[in-house]
């Protein structure tokens, strides 16, 4: 990273290097610094760059992608990306790439979003909305997708949610992170998606409440 640093510095082009990704990590991919982890060798090679991009394949390989675009399926034709650093603004959703007929990766993000009805900016504010409300009742969502997470509590939400799957929940949830709108917050083992101006994962409950700690189990992650 050294001599592409300067080199970039004596030349004042840009320089791009391409780099794996830790095995089996891709999976996990929910956010930005989910990306970052996912970078082996991050800590020399993502941290001395201006801009790091990750790309990897769908965990089904792609077909639920084709399905949607109507395209034929083929392994290898579908990669999601994400940016994982960048020095300046840039946009931090998930895009979707499919390989055109000359095998080059196009960016069908808005066609597959608008297709699926994806997660649209309407309700990730709702979804923000829910989450500050669940936390302000003291009863805030597990930052996990276990029996106390969005997908679990789904119910709780508006109707428009109830038939989002499990991936749909953990995607918005990354890009609330991401956007700095929500982040974690330990508690009993676990931690908890509350607002960014938050400070503690549970605030005082009213007089006369029953605190979380003594009403519910510890969560369980599936």
């Amino acid at each position: 990273m050294n001599e592409a640093t300067a080199l970039a510095r004596a030349t004042g082009a840009c320089v791009m290097l391409i780099h794996h990704v830790a095995k089996g990590s891709t999976k996990e991919i929910r956010s930005a610094l989910d990306a970052m982890e996912a970078i082996r060798g991050s800590g020399a090679i993502a941290g001395s760059a201006r801009a790091a991009y990750v790309l990897w394949p769908p965990a089904d390989g792609g077909r639920n992608v084709c399905e949607v675009l109507g395209s034929e399926f083929k392994e290898g034709r579908v990669a999601f990306g994400l940016v994982a650093k960048a020095y300046g603004d840039a946009r931090r959703d998930r895009s979707v790439f499919v390989r055109n007929e000359r095998g080059i990766l196009t960016d069908r993000t808005q066609a597959y979003n608008a297709l699926s009805g994806g997660d649209t900016d309407a309700m990730r504010t709702d979804l923000l909305r829910a989450i500050r409300e669940a936390w302000q009742r003291g009863e805030a969502f597990a930052a996990s997708q276990g029996s106390n997470g969005l997908h679990s509590r789904r119910f709780e939400l508006p109707e428009s949610f109830h038939e989002k799957p499990r991936q749909w929940f953990e995607e918005q949830a990354g890009k609330l992170l991401a956007e700095g709108n929500i982040k974690r917050l330990s508690y009993r083992g676990g931690a908890r998606l509350v607002p960014a101006d938050a400070e503690t994962a549970v605030p005082t409950p009213p007089e006369g409440a029953t605190p979380e700690a003594e009403n519910v189990a510890p969560e369980v992650a599936e």
